[in-house]
């Protein structure tokens, strides 16, 4: 499968994945800043019990950045065939 580029060349499914996936990773970051301010919210409103709710927010941070990494990683080898 391939597309027509701009100078009038095909390029290939993992060139476009290549020039795809700077892009998606930073896209994919975009939710980490609005969990870093929502527990900077909860720090200056003082909630009962800040410890959990901080220790799930990082827990779920974790989660996200491990999960976006292994999509990343995923993405890079689909263009590429077993055989090569």
């Amino acid at each position: 499968m391939t597309e027509e580029g701009k100078s009038g060349k095909n390029i290939t499914i993992e060139e476009a994945f290549r020039r795809v996936r700077p892009f998606f990773i930073m896209l994919m970051m975009v939710p980490l800043f609005g969990l870093i301010a929502a527990m900077i919210l909860l720090y200056i409103l003082k909630v009962k019990n800040l410890l959990l709710v901080e220790g799930l927010l990082i827990f779920a941070m974790i989660i996200y950045v491990v999960t976006t990494y292994l999509v990343a990683s995923k993405m890079g080898q689909m263009g590429k065939s077993k055989y090569d």
